[in-house]
């Protein structure tokens, strides 16, 4: 839904930039979606919204750092495989009716 490069992933996170008002940014994005009370792991470019993003910072113990790593790697992996699966690039076209076409198309996204 985003050209590549057009806007940085923090700005689509939030739904709009930093001198965007909370009121007039899109409540489509993942920031509005997420409970008050969790966090997400992300990488350097989102260390401007430290109260909904874990990121890697020099000061944490490396067991944390560790495990930060392992879980961008599980991000990564299961981006790859839906790429390489070609599950989200191509139509989906098995199962009969609607309620049967999405218990198989979730079927096939978690297997991947």
């Amino acid at each position: 839904p985003f050209p590549c490069g057009e806007q940085s992933d923090l700005t689509i996170f939030r739904g709009g930039n930093e001198d965007t008002a909370i009121e007039d940014r899109d409540k489509a994005a993942l920031y509005f979606h997420l409970p008050k009370d969790k966090r997400v792991a992300g990488d350097s470019a989102y260390a401007g919204e430290p109260e909904r993003v874990i990121v890697t910072l020099p000061e944490m113990e490396k067991t944390h750092i560790k495990w930060l790593g392992r879980l961008k790697a599980r991000g990564e992996t299961l981006h790859a495989r839906l790429k390489n699966f070609r599950v989200l690039g191509t139509r989906f076209r098995h199962g009969k009716g609607t309620q049967d076409k999405m218990k198989r198309h979730q079927m096939a996204t978690e297997s991947v």
